[in-house]
């Protein structure tokens, strides 16, 4: 099936960001209030240093946008989109469902997407048939 490498990389890191991510949420409880900010632009940093460096050992021709550091690479044929923590506020207020999330697209159309509910351990991964 065409993409399935990028969906099982997608789904893989994904799952690897989501680990990251519980790390620090089964830590939170124990910050003060006013430095959760702190720890959640630590997790999304590392997420994205996480993500970044991943899409570049496996697809080093790939583009990359993420919501924490931005675009490189736009132009290519094939980019891929990362949110670190879809569900900040969850997070935060240590309420289930937030997640990691990950798209690729080849020439702006999507073609790999998945999410990664980090709390329940769900991922949801799905490939767009562009027949």
């Amino acid at each position: 099936m065409a993409y399935e490498k990028e969906l099982d990389f997608a789904r893989n890191l994904a799952k690897r960001s989501g680990e990251v991510m519980m790390e620090y949420y089964s830590k939170i409880s124990y910050i003060p209030l006013d430095e959760h900010k702190d720890i959640v632009i630590e997790l999304e940093i590392e997420i994205d240093s996480l993500v970044k460096k991943e899409k570049n050992e496996r697809f080093p021709t790939h583009g990359i946008f993420t919501e924490e550091s931005g675009a490189a690479g736009l132009e290519k044929e094939f980019v891929w989109i990362s949110d670190s923590i879809d569900g900040t506020i969850n997070f935060v207020r240590e309420k289930e469902h937030f997640a990691t999330s990950l798209a690729l697209m080849r020439n702006k159309d999507p073609i790999v997407g998945v999410i990664f509910d980090a709390a329940v351990g769900g991922v949801a991964g799905f490939l767009v048939n562009h027949a």
